[in-house]
């Protein structure tokens, strides 16, 4: 069994009656260990991305309304693996400060994720851990409200159970902010730790 690194982004955990089962219809097949847990599943790859807010050549897109909902058509957002940052793609620019790298890392990034539960999964609770997200994270499952999380530095874990649809598509959103933010030092932008 290959197992990976503590320092995982974000994963699914089943539990039943306190064991841990895997979720087999994940597109992600990766046998992990999280936390003591075993065949827990990886959402690595397959994400969406879309900026919004201050862009990086200093101009400004605005935000449409209702990203989160499951049923919005994001067929034309950026494809992508995580982790991910979107400012590491620049460019670089005099206006921002030195100590950030000159990289334009204020925005709104969105980023979604789809995927599906087995129907014999029904019944079991579903966790997602996020070990950084950069920053002021809001979360949405299937277009309900989950949680927020202000800090990229610290992880986070959400209880999904309430909103998971088993046989169904599901859909992860996550909105993050980092314009209202400033820093001493290259703070990131984005989901950018492994998952």
């Amino acid at each position: 069994m290959n197992v990976l690194p503590y320092k995982i982004n974000i994963i699914i955990v089943l539990t039943a009656l306190g064991s841990i089962v895997s979720l087999s219809t994940l597109a992600q097949t990766k046998a992990l260990v999280r936390i003591g847990a075993a065949n827990t599943q990886s959402l690595d790859e397959g994400w969406l991305f879309a900026r919004y807010g201050l862009q990086p050549d200093g101009s400004r897109k605005e935000e449409p309304a209702n990203l989160e909902t499951e049923t919005l058509n994001d067929a034309h957002w950026q494809k992508l693996n995580l982790p991910h940052d979107w400012a590491i793609a620049g460019p670089f620019r005099i206006e921002p400060t030195g100590e950030t790298g000159k990289l334009p890392w204020k925005g709104i990034g969105w980023y979604r994720e789809h995927f599906t539960v087995a129907t014999a999964d029904a019944g079991k609770r579903f966790f997602v851990d996020f070990d950084g997200a950069m920053a002021y994270a809001k979360i949405y499952l299937n277009g309900n409200y989950v949680d927020t999380w202000p800090s990229g530095y610290f992880s986070l874990g959400m209880d999904l159970t309430p909103f998971i649809k088993p046989g169904k598509e599901n859909v992860i959103a996550v909105r993050l902010d980092t314009e209202n933010w400033d820093s001493r030092w290259y703070p990131g932008a984005g989901i950018y730790s492994r998952v």
